[in-house]
């Protein structure tokens, strides 16, 4: 019979680690086939075993199988897991490190779709999206990953601060409709009919009407009020505009009759167009002031804050720093107390004083507004109308100041306005801004409240806040207001008014 001769068949790396997959079991029963570590943790299959050539020599490195996760380089389509939730399914690019274990490739645009902030993150800023990121934990501290490669599972463990998040009660502006078209009257109407024993007789009526009609983005809004008596009868109309929503801005526009905000400047009617910002369209959770508060987490931990024994806020956090800025604010002053409860059951406790003023905002958050028209003067007054425009900002530069400030300028007068509000920690809150009104007056504003003030009354053995107004006009007169709530009888004010190259006033207020 002719001899066969049996000749080396090459296999593809793929091919020997499903034939290793499948025979180690076997291999593992037989005898002389299987050796340990020292430790007897990892084992060791010789390879040799499965493909040599005609000679007995080995043709592929097979040594990388024989440590546990290592598998070859390539693409592969895998699930993405983000902090223990599913985000994605998408073709993944691995390479071996110096390990032989395989590590993620993403490029920056990836990391966008991630939710990484990509563009507060210098390393990446400065790179284009179809940029390569080989090791993701190099750049951002404290990032994990690992390769499930029989589930084909990509888990990323990713600190919460380099990812955006929504805040609580956020809804995309996608979502919202601007409802159907409509029609609408809201009134009411009140009169009297009155007869006296000496025959004469008086009568009275009076008519209050809303009146509003909706068509797409726009609100046409009318308030007009009609009232007559014996003598006569009016008409009269109190404002009238049209408005819509301005969503890109999360602003408002207005045409027409209505007064401005007041928040910088005393409140006034005009008719003309106005441009402001609208926190209606905010969520819940980011109305108002409330701080940011920043930790480190050891481990995935809970992250619990309470405020005057409340809790208020209670959240999962991955490994590494954390920032939660979405608190709903609950008052304007009491420490906040932070509980860091670790996956191992330790808890961290540390106490972020707080306390705020009327007009402070979030970090990084803008309320604005911008008005140019015409004054309305009040019915009965025979004040000019003149043309005006004000420009009004307040912006939150971190978590303890705020800068606010504004500019009104008409024919004949103008002012401006420059203030900063803040908190000064466990005592409490301050302001104090400046406004020149016209060339030859300078009015000055400090107010300051103290919280920290350790006084008691025989009522209450909490700590009751003081608050301090003092404000000087120039060049006629300061003003000095100190202000001492007592629980459950009421508020202590001292005034004391002085007018300069004059006599002081003082006056006592309890109520």
């Amino acid at each position: 019979m002719p001899q066969r001769h049996h000749q080396g068949h090459k296999r593809t790396p793929k091919q020997l680690a499903l034939i290793i997959k499948r025979c180690l079991p076997m291999v593992l029963t037989g005898s002389g086939m299987l050796c340990t570590t020292a430790n007897a943790e990892e084992y060791y299959f010789d390879p040799i075993m499965l493909e040599t050539t005609k000679s007995g020599m080995q043709t592929t490195d097979l040594s990388r199988f024989s440590k546990k996760y290592a598998q070859l380089p390539g693409t592969y389509q895998v699930d993405i897991w983000l902090n223990k939730k599913k985000v994605s399914q998408k073709k993944i690019t691995f390479t071996a490190n110096a390990e032989q274990l395989l590590q993620p490739q993403f490029t920056v645009e990836q990391l966008r779709e991630l939710g990484i902030k990509v563009d507060e993150i210098p390393a990446l800023a400065e790179k284009d999206d179809d940029s390569v990121i080989n090791s993701l934990e190099q750049i951002i501290p404290g990032t994990a990953a690992e390769f499930d490669f029989n589930h084909q599972r990509l888990n990323l463990s990713i600190p919460q601060i380099a990812l955006y998040r929504d805040a609580r009660g956020y809804v995309s502006p996608s979502r919202w409709d601007d409802g159907i078209p409509t029609l609408f009257t809201n009134y009411s109407f009140t009169g009297s009919d009155n007869r006296y024993r000496q025959g004469n007789r008086s009568q009275r009526q009076y008519l209050n009407m809303q009146n509003g009609a909706n068509f797409g983005p726009w609100r046409l809004r009318n308030y007009s009020t009609w009232t007559r008596n014996d003598q006569a009868s009016s008409w009269n109309t109190i404002s009238s505009y049209l408005q819509r929503d301005i969503k890109a801005l999360k602003s408002q526009l207005l045409l027409g009759e209505s007064a401005t905000s007041g928040s910088i400047f005393s409140s006034y009617t005009f008719t003309g167009v106005q441009l402001a910002s609208d926190d209606n369209m905010l969520p819940n959770s980011q109305r108002g002031f409330a701080p940011t508060v920043r930790g480190i987490a050891n481990s995935s931990a809970i992250v619990t804050i309470r405020q005057n024994g409340y809790v208020i806020y209670q959240s999962n956090v991955p490994a590494g720093a954390f920032e939660i800025n979405d608190l709903y604010p609950s008052s304007n002053s009491g420490d906040l107390e932070v509980t860091i409860e670790e996956s191992d059951g330790t808890q961290r406790r540390f106490i972020q004083p707080y306390s705020s003023l009327p007009m402070m905002q979030r970090p990084g958050h803008l309320k604005y507004s911008a008005t140019a028209g015409r004054y309305r003067a009040d019915a009965n007054s025979d004040s000019k109308e003149p043309e005006f425009a004000e420009a009004t900002a307040i912006y939150g530069l971190n978590n303890t100041f705020t800068l606010y400030g504004g500019l009104l300028g008409s024919e004949d007068y103008y002012a401006l306005g420059i203030g900063i509000g803040g908190t000064l920690g466990a005592l409490g809150a301050l302001s104090m801004d400046i406004n020149r009104l016209t060339p030859n007056s300078i009015t000055s504003t400090l107010f300051m409240a103290i919280n920290g003030v350790r006084s008691t009354s025989k009522i209450s053995r909490k700590p009751t806040p003081i608050s301090l107004l003092a404000t000087i006009a120039i060049p006629t007169m300061a003003i000095l207001v100190l202000m001492k709530p007592i629980p459950a009888i009421g508020t202590i004010t001292v005034a004391k008014k002085v007018k300069f190259n004059s006599t002081s006033a003082r006056q006592y207020l309890m109520g």
